[in-house]
């Protein structure tokens, strides 16, 4: 993804610490510290980054200009979702199918090297850092505050995207002031599968509402 935006917006990649506690809490408070302290900046939360990204824009932090969520929700994205802990818990990251991940994740013709990159980010958290933060997302919900954010919303949005639903978009579209969707036809992983499409939307959200060039 960043390798997409070169050259047209700089682009920084905060990478959770895994030993920490993983509620939604706790990683925000970890994220604010390494917040651009100099410049303006546009926060892109994806998928069960959001909630984090969301609640760093309602603290209003000097420098956020936009706010830009990919395959992302405020309110868990499915119902029983807590039930997959335990089995996330337990199952080796390195056992999961190739063709399963692509099903759920990446789409069927995502390449080898994809898929590999999609591996190596998977194996950087242990199981137990992963099932924590499962149980994150089937807690938060921050629909109600949507309302309180003052900076414009981009939603990314993936059309075979098998996570989460369309109704998360819909939600924060009915709640949020400056709210701009923009509807990819690529899988869950869209920044991984398609970076180009999307770094075009940011781009082009950012010359909209922020004079960005």
């Amino acid at each position: 993804m960043c390798k997409a935006l070169a050259g047209r917006l700089d682009c920084q990649v905060l990478g959770y610490p895994t030993v920490a506690p993983q509620d939604y809490d706790s990683l925000t408070e970890w994220a604010e510290q390494q917040l651009p302290k100099d410049r303006p900046f546009i926060l892109l939360g994806e998928s069960f980054s959001g909630p984090v990204a969301l609640k760093l824009a309602l603290r209003r932090p000097p420098g956020l200009r936009a706010l830009v969520l990919a395959c992302s929700f405020a309110h868990r994205p499915r119902p029983g979702i807590a039930l997959l802990e335990p089995l996330i818990r337990r199952m080796p990251l390195d056992a999961v199918p190739g063709w399963l991940l692509r099903f759920a994740l990446l789409g069927a013709n995502a390449p080898a090297s994809t898929l590999a990159a999609l591996r190596h980010s998977l194996s950087l958290a242990p199981p137990a850092c992963l099932a924590s933060r499962l149980r994150a997302v089937a807690t938060v919900d921050l629909r109600a505050r949507l309302g309180e954010l003052q900076v414009p919303l981009l939603y990314l949005q993936a059309r075979q995207d098998r996570l989460v639903p369309a109704r998360a978009a819909r939600a924060m579209a009915q709640r949020t002031r400056v709210f701009g969707l923009v509807r990819l036809d690529d899988p869950h992983a869209l920044l991984q599968a398609h970076p180009l499409a999307s770094a075009e939307a940011i781009v082009a959200f950012s010359r909209l509402h922020l004079g960005v060039n």
